[in-house]
Order: structure tokens, then sequence, then C-alpha cells
């Protein structure tokens, strides 16, 4: 059966949150494109909305470049701190090959696009509203994603020949070197925080010059986009990359961004191939800041008011561990939340200290005060897997799997006031399940004989309302769209994605869908204020090149 292409599989990993153990490069996406005088350049009704029907081919928008072009891959193709109040820009990459070998980065600022400026990228000209940051791009491939190109927060990450690491933000006119490496070595996982300018990366070794069979060491680097001098980066600490007494593929430090002020960046590792797990903290650009927090810990959070760490006890790896907390950033004086929590628990959003934990038997539990354990509400049993927990409370979880990748769908309240049996028999691919940005409905899919049929459910009335057939695409634009693609093309590997409309109370528009493209190969949603779509049409066609839509509400 055909996968659900062009699915996101999430933003930004390393948030608030970590043991994210290598995945702090950004979840792994389909996003998108260089210029020239486009289709649609006029607009119409909802912002730019000019649409070109060449030879049967849709596409609506603004056109900035024309050619072969992709958003970004490895993760958000444009800025979305949600505390900046300057433009948003966005990067995509061109093929300028037969062979797609030679490949340049491009970022412009969408802002000015959605603005009504004329705004063209390509032809290796720099202006002030779209920048060449690199004509040889390295990265920005699928597996394994070690060398990523994608923002978090307002930096964008990417590597240029022989994966020399840089970064970028708005306000600079080209990327700025983050490390230097000797010969053999080599700088990954390059990550940025999604607020303010912290950066790090990974060195590795040469493992040539200075092989150990037993275990791996490689340098945290961590410093800050806007620092004074290049390279950026400076080694932070030695970290446990690999250890032969590990069973099975253990991975042996985790990173991530605490919020909050402060550009601090976390991690975790081992001193040693067999010692425990240690918690250290350090602002990014204070290298004198650095601080041992925990030891015998993993699977660290912190709250989203950055008042408190979270995190497990216990062998790593175990699957299970007693949750604690600590006042953030000292973490004095931890204590117990809950026994027997699995590596599956979230803080909600909302009130920034109920935990959602599951534990070693399923059970699915609500603690509202971690502080006051004794207050722990049972939300459902026999629960295989937590998927998310949506900012404003709502639970989504899994009772039975089907496969790995799959599995039925159930969402309650984590103040236990509210529950939705949404598909308790059919196969739901956990990728196609996100809630819609106001956390009124929730997004999914379910399998069947002849695909996807995409579905959106109403989370006040458990109202489920199907979307599209045949689908390999559902996700939101804003509260009050939501976007599908179907009619996927096998020889090019792309489809056509159309809008349905969201009316008041999470209610599903009844009317038609509205056609956006045809023959999309990936896409990027930025905004808000407002919300706007960018997307890459790749067909060897005159409708080539990369798109910019907006909704004016």
């Amino acid at each position: 059966m055909r996968l659900l292409v062009l699915v996101i599989a999430g933003a930004a990993v390393a948030a608030c949150s970590s043991d994210a153990d290598y995945a702090g490069t950004g979840a792994v996406g389909v996003d998108g494109g260089d210029a020239a005088a486009a289709n649609g350049r006029d607009g119409a009704g909802d912002g730019g909305d000019g649409a070109a029907d060449t030879g049967g081919n849709l596409v609506t928008g603004v056109r900035v470049f024309s050619g072969t072009s992709k958003m970004l891959f490895n993760g958000p193709s444009c800025t979305n701190d949600a505390s900046a109040t300057g433009d948003r820009w966005c990067a995509f990459v061109t093929y300028t090959d037969a062979t797609m070998e030679t490949r340049s980065l491009y970022v412009f600022n969408a802002s000015r696009v959605v603005a009504g400026a004329d705004v063209r990228c390509g032809g290796g000209a720099s202006t002030d509203a779209c920048l060449l940051l690199t004509a040889d791009l390295w990265g920005d491939s699928s597996n394994p994603v070690i060398h990523g190109t994608f923002f978090q927060g307002d930096t964008l990450v990417f590597y240029e020949h022989g994966f020399a690491p840089y970064v970028w933000r708005p306000g600079m006119t080209k990327g700025r070197l983050l490390a230097t490496r000797a010969e053999g070595e080599d700088a990954v996982y390059c990550s940025p925080a999604p607020q303010g300018t912290a950066v790090l990366c990974v060195l590795l070794p040469n493992a040539v010059a200075d092989p150990n069979p037993t275990s791996a060491f490689a340098d945290l680097l961590i410093g800050k986009a806007d620092g004074a001098t290049e390279p950026l980066l400076s080694v932070a600490d030695k970290v446990l990359t690999f250890s032969v007494d590990d069973i099975g593929f253990r991975p042996t430090f985790g990173f991530g961004f605490p919020p909050g002020p402060g550009d601090h960046v976390a991690w975790t590792t081992r001193d040693g191939a067999t010692g425990p797990e240690t918690l250290r903290l350090q602002r990014a650009g204070e290298p004198a800041s650095k601080a041992t927090i925990a030891s015998g810990v993993h699977h660290w959070n912190v709250s989203p008011d950055a008042s408190r760490w979270f995190w497990l006890t216990g062998t790593k790896g175990t699957a299970v561990g007693t949750l604690q907390t600590a006042p953030f950033p000292t973490g004095a004086n931890p204590t117990d939340v809950r026994a027997e929590v699995s590596e599956d628990y979230d803080v909600v959003m909302s009130d920034a200290k109920t935990v959602v934990a599951l534990t070693k038997d399923g059970t699915l539990v609500a603690i509202p005060d971690p502080l006051n354990p004794a207050g722990e509400l049972v939300l459902d049993t026999q629960v295989k897997d937590l998927l998310s927990v949506s900012d404003a409370g709502h639970v989504a979880y899994v009772k039975n799997r089907f496969g790995n990748n799959s599995g039925d769908l159930y969402v309650r309240r984590a103040d236990g006031s509210a529950s939705c049996v949404v598909e308790p028999t059919r196969q739901v691919p956990v990728r196609s399940v996100s809630f819609v940005p106001n956390a009124g409905a929730i997004l999914w899919a379910h399998t069947g004989a002849d695909g996807f049929e995409a579905h959106y459910t109403r989370l006040r009335d458990c109202n489920t309302m199907s979307v599209a057939t045949d689908i390999t695409l559902i996700t939101s634009v804003g509260h009050e769209r939501v976007m599908f693609a179907d009619q996927f093309d096998d020889t090019t590997a792309s489809a056509t994605l159309s809008i349905r409309l969201v009316g008041n109370g999470n209610t599903l528009g009844v009317e038609a869908p509205i056609p956006i493209a045809d023959h999309v190969d990936s896409y990027a949603v930025a905004g808000p204020n407002p919300d706007t779509l960018l997307y890459t049409v790749n067909t060897g066609g005159e409708n080539d090149g990369v798109y910019v839509r907006w909704f004016a509400d």
C-alpha cells in the first residue's frame, strides 16, 4: 500500500524536552524553490490567489522561483519562533544539474511576498528579499539525518561543500561558520534552539586515526548564532556515543533546549562507558555556566513556563523509571512524582504543570500537581502508546497496535472531563494523527483496501467528519482550513493539494474542496497572520517552481 508520502512527522523535535537521542535535527518532512516571472503574480481573492492552468495543470498563488526545486526535507522550511515579531523567512533547495547532485540553498522573505512585493529568487544574484546562501549544499537527505537542513525557531542550519556546518538568521547577509574540523572529523546533528540563538553540534572524531572497538566519545559543541567570532561553537563536554556494553541499540546521550530566557542547552551523557547518565546544563555563549544537575536520570523535560525539571530515574533503555521533579534550573531537592512510569510522558502546555504519563502496566494517568501526586487521575487502562498532548490538554493514545506504525485512536482530556473513542477498530497510521492549532479537533486517517481516508473529529462532541478519500496527506493550515493531498501520481511522485474550510465551533464545512495546485511534491506551512502555504511543482514543465499562497481571514 502506498505510504502517506507527503505527511510531515512533526515540526521541531528538540524544543522544550529532550532525551532527543540525536533527534535534535527536527522531524523528517517533505517540504521545497528559484525565481522568475510567475503565473498568478497578479493575485486574486484570498491573498495571491491568481491561478494558472496550463495544459490542465492548476497552480495558484505567487511563484518566487521557476525551475526544479524542493522545500526542505529534514524539518521546517520557515522561521517559526513563536515569540518573534519580525518577518517570516523561508528556505528552499534548487537543483542545478540533470543528475540533481549540485544544489543551491535560498532563503526569501515570505512576509514581503504576502504584502505584495515582487520577490524573485534565482540567477545567483542576491537581493535584500532573497539570498543565495550556498550554491553547493550538502546534506538535506532522508537517511541518516545527521547533516540536516532546517529551521528551528528563527535559525537555519545547513552544510556546505565537505559538510562544513553553517547557521543563518534573518538580518544576516550570509551563513556563519559553526565549527572547524580536523581531517576525518565530522560535525553532525547541528541543531538550533526553538527560541533565542543557542546552537549545538556533535563533533565526531576521526575513527580511523583513533579506533576503539568498545566505546566512542564525541565533543558536544555549544554557542550562539549571533556570537562575536567564527567559528561560533566551542567544546562544552565529552559525550559517549557508543558502548559495546549496551545490549542492542540504545542511544547513549540526548540533548535539547529548555524553554524560557537564558539560551539554555541541556544534555545527558555518561562520564564513562558504564557510568550513570548525568544531566548537565549550560547557557550558550557562557562556558563558565556549565553545571551538573542530576545523576542517574534520563528522558528529561522542562515545564513550558521554565519553572520545573522532570526526568526519569533508573537505567535508560529499561523502558520504565521513577518520574521525579525539581526546580529549574538548579534541580535541587528532587521529589518523586510517580513510580514505574514508562518513557512516554508529557507536560500539558496550558497549565505548565499537569503531567500525563503511561505506567508500566499500561495505565494512562494525569497528575494535576506533581508536588502533590496523591491527586492522580486514571484516564484509561490497557494503553499501549501515548501519542501526543495538545496545548489545551487533550491526550491522544493507542490501546491496540496494528504493527509498528499504526493502531486504534482514543482522545481524553487530562482533567478527565471528556473522552472520545475516535477509531476503535480500523488501522490509524500514527503519522496521520495531529491536533488542529486551536485544539478543537483532531485530524487522522485510516487504512482501507484502496488507500487512506482522512477524517476530522470535533472534540467537544466526538463528531467525526470525512475529509477526503485516497489521500496521501492530511494537515492543518491554521485552525480554519484542513489541507489534503489526493490523486497521487506514481510517475512524478506528486499529488493534488486541496483545502476544506472549517467553520465556527470546529465544524468541517460541507462546501466542495478548494483546489490549490496539481503535481505538488513538497510543501511547508508558515504563519500565522496570515496562514501561508508554500509548495513546489516539479513535472519538467513551465509551471515548475516554488509558490506562495496565503489566506486572508
